[in-house]
């Protein structure tokens, strides 16, 4: 089963959308999305299948997660999702659901699972909201400005709630450009066919990348994990 908070962020993000008339769900929209940190969620659950409510108490503890990051990055949820609200604006009348993620949104996603398969767990919303910001954003970035938020204190503590023992997240490129020693070893490593499919995929999963392969993973096991990675997106040994 999806995790229950993700699956809560997922729909309020959607809904965020569709009101505002968008095509698809924005990585500002799942920012909006995680307003879960402000719930009261014996209120919010109680009309909730039986299977969701069961699980009020790691829905609180994931979204506490989420507040605690926002607090420390000096970001106000209910300022920031006004300030986005504000700056996203709207395209037009309502949208039908459901709607389809942004690419950006979809590679955040395909990070933020294989950072929390590492750790042994579940995807949820810290991994999606890490990932998000460890790529660069302008809309998000002037909305976090505007309301005095600290980027860098706001990464810092994602990062500590999402990176396990082994990860030093020290150095990494803050444009998250791919390591170009690291990406031509793994050219070298495959056959063209892979790379062919990286193509038909292009835009998902080089978004993907380009969250994935920055990350300051102790020389030995680097090569290892990006090599899995990028086997796995394309299919390989599946």
């Amino acid at each position: 089963m999806t995790n229950p908070s993700l699956h809560i962020a997922w729909s309020i993000a959607e809904i965020e959308a569709s009101a505002a008339g968008f095509q698809a769900i924005l990585p500002s929209h799942f920012w909006i999305g995680c307003k879960g940190c402000d719930l009261d969620f014996a209120k919010f659950l109680q009309n909730s299948p039986p299977e969701i409510r069961k699980q009020e108490t790691q829905i609180a503890r994931d979204f506490q997660a989420v507040r605690d990051a926002l607090t420390a990055g000096k970001a106000k949820p209910a300022k920031l999702r006004r300030a986005l609200r504000a700056t996203l604006g709207k395209e037009g009348d309502p949208t039908p659901r459901p709607l389809h993620r942004h690419p950006e949104l979809r590679a955040a996603f395909v990070a933020g699972r294989h950072l929390a398969g590492i750790a042994g767990g579940s995807i949820q919303p810290v991994h999606m909201l890490f990932s998000l910001l460890r790529t660069s954003d302008p809309l998000f970035d002037e909305c976090l400005s505007s309301i005095d938020g600290n980027r860098k204190s706001l990464l810092e503590a994602l990062e500590r709630c999402v990176l396990v023992d082994g990860f030093d997240a020290e150095g990494v490129d803050a444009n998250c450009k791919v390591l170009d020693p690291v990406s031509e070893r793994l050219v070298d490593d495959f056959p063209p066919q892979p790379f062919g499919l990286l193509g038909m995929k292009n835009q998902t999963l080089i978004l993907t990348a380009r969250v994935i392969f920055p990350l300051a993973i102790p020389p030995r096991k680097r090569h290892f994990f990006l090599s899995t990675t990028v086997k796995r997106l394309c299919g390989v040994g599946a």
